[in-house]
């Protein structure tokens, strides 16, 4: 557990058994007039409880740009940052991951036979693709170890033919599923390595290859070649996973058709010859199932000007930026927007950064970009590469997005945004909702280091959706009350009261951030009726703290009583830590508890709760995410 949950959930707890102390000294009181205690009724009568995830949810983990960048201080050979890559490691093993998604570079320079310095001997290492690619095989084994899986791909910094056979060659799981191959692992463990005797070794306590994953795809056509094991699809329990490889296939040829005017490959497989495969893989699962689109490049990043549709500026001798039109960008959006995808997640950037990138075809779709956070030696600042060659060629591009120079501000709604982090993201996926918590330790340094620091990780954002919820995107200083739910089952839950006081920008481009609201439905546990998940609305990284709001939710009368009502013991609730349903306000930052049985007013403060019987709703003033619901008997 994070230093950030430790913190929070000990001051909660302390609500939590301050409340109980002085409860039991009313109960006191009471005993002392001659009145019976409430405690044997409290011990008959426990409080009711939920499982929250739910005792079907599962997780899955991603890792990003493993790139060792520097000199082999002797914990990170073959250009791969295994030293980052053994922290993160025990992260996933600890959160309970089924499997990890690595999106790209996996290694800084495989791609090619390479030499690197190597600091503890004073030596040079010659490599060659097979040692990068068995360097990286060789750290999963911690993963294997455990029996998680581990589905890679491969980014910019592993592009070339040889870089996709030795791929294919170590990672067989991208073909068939088979992870922990004894024959593969044995040649990971074989191959060059000069830091084992700095580095701890991984022991092979598990030498039996599993299977993991399911219905197995990938494209193949005259416009992508062979692209089997490289981009691919596999199901897993009740989510579908597109991972998109947008780079030269084993026979070294180009199918890139887009016009390059600096004779310069931009890209060897754009994802645009690969779309009628994509829209197959998202239109033909089950239905109410997940999909996630991974891919090493992204729609619009914040550094980078290339993407997976190739540079978005051929030529920085002259660019135009009014005429590019990212050919296959909108049809992408599109064919996500269409099928219910909510996410595209991707690295290359080496920050973490979320944003609404839509399309421009009409059709006003939109998916969120969840650019990943570095696992490597190196970061990146928001401001578009596009203006470091510009300068280099003298001429002036200062704090434009790429978003303001390509499109006039048309595509790209920001959402959240942290730097110069080593990070990893933990899916948890609950039935219909999707909860993605962002982990991330300080690197200590605006561009590199040489030797990895100690890295403190703690939990710095969450965030999720539903899809039997509602998305509602909110800018600064907008109104909450726009979040209006209701469940199948005819609960409502909405927001009364409530802005996005939100006043951050990026320092860069002076863009201001926007608040992305989700909401979800789950079925009832001890509760009146559905349970109701809101997401979205923090923005202070680290803190699970969001602005001041009102949220209400509607109950059936006919399953609660007016002495229960009257009680104190009705009303919004939320899970604790513990599962237990307690009054929704005891878990605020802040605020006291007051309750009152009328209709909210304007002025009730944080804290101030209360049921409406003329409508029917149960109300709280609070200032958190979570899951509510109408609970009567909450502790």
């Amino acid at each position: 557990m994070s230093k950030e949950n430790k913190t929070k959930l000990g001051r909660r707890q302390f609500l939590k058994l301050s409340a109980t102390a002085m409860s039991a000294a009313a109960v006191g009181m009471t005993v002392g007039c001659g009145s019976s205690s409430s405690s044997d009724n409290t011990q008959s009568n426990p409080a009711p409880k939920a499982v929250l995830p739910t005792s079907s949810a599962w997780k899955f983990g991603v890792i990003s740009d493993t790139q060792w960048t520097k000199d082999d201080d002797g914990e990170n050979p073959a250009s791969t940052a295994i030293d980052i890559i053994n922290n993160v490691n025990e992260e996933f093993v600890s959160h309970g991951v089924k499997f990890v998604v690595a999106v790209g570079d996996l290694t800084d320079d495989a791609k090619r036979n390479f030499t690197a310095s190597h600091t503890p001997t004073g030596s040079v290492i010659n490599y060659t693709p097979e040692d990068g690619f068995g360097i990286r095989a060789r750290y999963a084994q911690r993963l294997y170890n455990e029996g998680i899986g581990f589905f890679p791909l491969r980014g910019n910094h592993d592009d070339s033919a040889d870089a996709a056979t030795q791929f294919l060659r170590f990672f067989p799981q991208t073909r068939t599923g088979e992870q922990n191959n004894p024959a593969i692992q044995s040649t990971a463990y074989s191959v060059q390595n000069p830091d084992t005797q700095w580095l701890p070794e991984i022991p092979r306590t598990n030498t039996s290859s599993f299977s993991m994953g399911s219905a197995f795809s990938s494209p193949s056509s005259p416009n992508t070649g062979d692209m089997t094991g490289l981009t691919y699809s596999f199901d897993y329990n009740n989510a579908r996973f597109v991972m998109l490889d947008h780079f030269t296939s084993e026979d070294g040829l180009s199918y890139d058709t887009t016009p390059d005017v600096n004779a310069v490959q931009r890209t060897a497989n754009p994802i645009m010859h690969q779309q009628s495969w994509i829209d197959g893989r998202l239109s033909g699962r089950a239905s109410n199932t997940h999909a996630f689109c991974f891919a090493h490049k992204g729609l619009l990043t914040q550094d980078h000007s290339d993407v997976m549709f190739g540079y978005t500026v051929d030529n920085v001798l002259a660019p135009d930026f009014s005429t590019f039109a990212a050919p296959g960008l909108d049809e992408y959006i599109t064919s996500l927007a269409n099928n219910g995808v909510r996410y595209h997640i991707n690295g290359h950037d080496h920050m973490h950064d979320r944003s609404l990138v839509k399309s421009l075809d009409g059709s006003e779709s939109k998916v969120m970009q969840i650019v990943t956070a570095s696992d490597s030696s190196k970061f990146y600042t928001p401001a578009s590469d596009v203006e470091d060659d510009a300068a280099t060629y003298g001429i002036t591009l200062i704090n434009k997005s790429n978003d303001a120079l390509l499109w006039q501000g048309q595509r790209q709604e920001l959402v959240a945004q942290e730097l110069y982090t080593i990070g990893y993201y933990i899916f948890t996926i609950d039935g219909p909702v999707v909860t993605v918590d962002f982990y991330s330790a300080p690197a200590y340094s605006d561009n590199s280091f040489n030797t990895t620091p100690t890295l403190n990780f703690s939990k710095r954002e969450t965030f999720g959706y539903s899809l039997n919820g509602e998305s509602y995107i909110i800018a600064q200083n907008g109104d909450l009350t726009v979040v209006d739910s209701t469940a199948t089952d005819g609960t409502n839950a909405k927001i009364i009261d409530g802005k996005n006081g939100n006043i951050q920008k990026e320092p860069a481009s002076g863009r201001s951030f926007n608040m992305h609201v989700n909401t979800g439905w789950l079925e009832p546990q001890d509760s009146l009726g559905s349970i109701f998940f809101l997401n979205g609305m923090t923005y202070s990284m680290g803190s699970e703290q969001t602005d001041v709001f009102t949220l209400s939710m509607s109950y059936d009368p006919s399953k609660v009583t007016s002495d229960e009502i009257t009680g104190g013991k009705f009303g919004l609730a939320t899970n604790d830590e513990d599962g237990t349903w307690i009054n929704a306000v005891n878990q605020n930052f802040g605020g006291g508890s007051t309750f009152v049985q009328r209709a909210w007013q304007e002025d009730d403060k944080l804290g101030t709760w209360g049921v409406d019987t003329s409508t029917n709703t149960v109300w709280a003033v609070i200032n958190y995410n979570g899951y509510f619901a109408a609970v009567k008997g909450m502790d």
